[in-house]
């Protein structure tokens, strides 16, 4: 385990928290008997990025077959040391990451907090055969090495790297790959944890997409006009149509804990509802579009945030983007984005506009660009877009 310095655990130092007092006024539990696939695990809560967070119930048999998803995508072997930096009160840290290396019996390095030379460091040091992260963490560990800090090239020890929560950018994975490291793609929920992979032979060949559904999972792309009715009514979107993303199998959570109208809302049936929008190929691998809650109208024409802050990131003076919708009155909504710069380098509305113009039709241009020092986010590194709310200015 890594840390920034020695740790100590003290036990018994400090007055009880309401937490430990709750816990000491309950009654131990004598009884013993076989676990079973459908017994609850952990309640593990989602990022909360498009609002309040939500505990999702997860059973044993979820946690088994996450595992075997992870190992064979990973092809994880019992030499590998894994460094998990993503929180592990987080799906990709402790469902994605930790928990199927310790399956296959491979070694888990824990890292505290996130610092891109810190990290490169340890992964050095500790022999670390691949990591994961979101796109943001994986933005600042490139621009560590472009910077040299604290190497130029990978170490020799990294088998590839890994990453989710969002779909990364193009020009990332193919940065990654000229300094001879392979970014692996993938994605999933924490009601699910991975739904799709993007196996090596095809990281470049087909990047953007988050690849295939993961060999426990059973997905369909359904028509969004359709998805409020029962699943009987559904209709599947043919390739190229954008679709919402649902999941069938043993990777799939019990319910909400104490929600139960969200939990009638996401699990239809033996379909659970993602949220998600994605458009598929022939092969059938996924390319993400956005969240279904925050896709908006404008002038009758449906916008996809994704599409807009793909585009933007492409600026090379833009860091990172986050686009949201806001009222108006001749067009129904109209995106605000929220841009954060470069290192160095300085942004002017006027002069983004004008650079979109050439990218993007008219309805998708958002009306007013803002430059922020940075933008809210999860621990797991998520842009919290319920708190971009519109400037008075």
């Amino acid at each position: 385990m890594t840390h920034n310095g020695p740790q100590r655990l003290e036990v018994g130092s400090a007055p009880r928290d309401a937490y430990e007092a709750a816990l000491a006024s309950v009654a131990p539990w004598r009884g013993q008997r076989d676990a079973e696939p459908e017994d609850p695990m952990i309640l593990m809560y989602t990022s909360g990025t498009t609002g309040k967070p939500k505990g999702a119930l997860l059973p044993l048999r979820k946690t088994l077959f996450n595992c075997l998803n992870a190992e064979r995508f990973f092809d994880i072997r019992p030499d590998d040391r894994v460094l998990a930096v993503a929180p592990l009160f987080h799906s990709l840290g402790l469902q994605i990451l930790a928990l199927p290396a310790l399956f296959a019996g491979a070694g888990l390095v824990i890292q505290e907090g996130f610092d891109a030379e810190r990290v490169w460091q340890a992964i050095a040091s500790e022999g670390v055969s691949y990591f994961g992260g979101v796109p943001t963490l994986h933005q600042r560990m490139l621009d560590a090495l472009v910077a040299g800090e604290p190497f130029e090239t990978p170490p020799a020890s990294l088998r590839f790297a890994f990453t989710a929560g969002a779909a990364a950018p193009v020009e990332l994975i193919r940065a990654f790959h000229r300094r001879g490291l392979l970014m692996k793609q993938g994605y999933g929920q924490t009601e699910t944890s991975m739904l799709t992979c993007l196996d090596g032979e095809r990281a470049l060949t087909k990047a953007g997409s988050v690849g295939r559904p993961a060999h426990h999972a059973e997905i369909r792309l359904i028509d969004p006009a359709t998805i409020e009715a029962s699943p009987e009514s559904w209709r599947d979107v043919q390739p190229g149509e954008i679709g919402e993303i649902v999941v069938a199998g043993p990777i799939c959570m019990l319910g909400y804990w104490q929600r139960p109208e969200a939990t009638a809302e996401t699990l239809r049936g033996r379909w659970l509802r993602t949220g998600d929008l994605a458009t598929r190929d022939e092969d059938f691998d996924l390319s993400l579009v956005g969240r279904a809650r925050e896709m908006y109208i404008s002038g009758g024409e449906n916008v996809y945030p994704a599409e807009i802050e793909a585009t933007l990131v492409e600026h090379p003076a833009i860091e990172e983007a986050a686009v949201v919708a806001v009222p108006d009155p001749d067009w129904g909504e109209v995106g605000h984005a929220r841009l954060v710069a470069r290192t160095g380098c300085e942004l002017r509305s006027s002069e983004i506009l004008e650079w979109l113009a050439t990218r993007l039709a008219r309805f998708k241009q958002p009306r007013m660009i803002f430059v922020e020092i940075a933008l809210p986010r999860t621990a797991s590194g998520k842009v919290q877009k319920h708190l971009l709310t519109p400037h008075e200015d």
